[in-house]
């Protein structure tokens, strides 16, 4: 993937000073100031466009009381083709704060592992190969995390009983605490998302299954296409 791809976020450095991390600490990679430009108001040709203009408009409402840092291709005249870019960015803020949400009442799960924990914790026992296939993660990043909630105390490996080829994750004693926090900050996450919903006059989640769904159905590729042959078959016009 090239420096500086719209479809995916390269890393930044913070130009802000921070407290030291935890063993868990992710940082946050770039943030926005006040003089990057909004998109264009797209044309209801094509749904898509309607849902990536909400999509910004949504992240620049979230990011008004944003870090001080400057990201270049916030102020480039393509900005609005890095939308993937942004939303990486704001997946990297919203698992910073989320850390500190859960750390706030004692929760030690790192925050991308929750749903890691959560699932443990709906299924009572479940190998790693369960959890990459329910959560649709990639089976190294699901035994990375794996691994680091052993370490943590947890989860524990046990060996399946049924199956000597297979281990089973279960909660610890630890972890069983830890899950039931976690479900009541989750509860109150819930809660937080619904009013900054509100807040940003956008129910950001519908949003975004629209936007998965319409893209499923026609690709990036295949509207680039259209709107080429579009203008072109205006210009035909105009020079016949």
């Amino acid at each position: 993937m090239p420096m500086g791809s719209p479809f995916r976020t390269q890393p930044r450095r913070s130009t802000k000073k921070r407290a030291s991390p935890s063993p868990h600490s992710l940082k946050l990679r770039g943030a926005f100031n006040d003089r990057r430009p909004r998109p264009l108001i797209p044309t209801a040709d094509d749904e898509v466009d309607s849902f990536i203009y909400t999509v910004h408009c949504t992240i620049d409402c979230i990011y008004e009381a944003g870090v001080p840092l400057k990201n270049h291709l916030d102020v480039h005249p393509l900005a609005a083709a890095f939308l993937a870019n942004r939303l990486d960015r704001l997946a990297d803020l919203i698992v910073t704060q989320g850390e500190t949400l859960l750390s706030d009442v004692g929760v030690q799960i790192p925050p991308r592992a929750v749903s890691t924990i959560l699932l443990i914790g709906d299924m009572g026992t479940a190998s790693t190969a369960d959890i990459a296939d329910k959560l649709g993660q990639p089976h190294q990043v699901t035994t990375q995390r794996v691994e680091l909630l052993i370490t943590d105390g947890i989860i524990t490996r046990t060996p399946d009983p049924h199956d000597g080829r297979r281990k089973l994750l279960m909660l610890t004693a630890l972890g069983k605490t830890q899950h039931q926090a976690l479900e009541r900050r989750l509860r109150r996450a819930c809660e937080v998302f619904d009013a900054l919903c509100q807040e940003v006059d956008c129910d950001l989640p519908q949003v975004l299954d629209r936007m998965a769904a319409a893209l499923g159905e026609r690709s990036l590729t295949e509207r680039a296409r259209a709107i080429e042959e579009h203008q072109s078959k205006q210009t035909e016009a105009v020079i016949s």
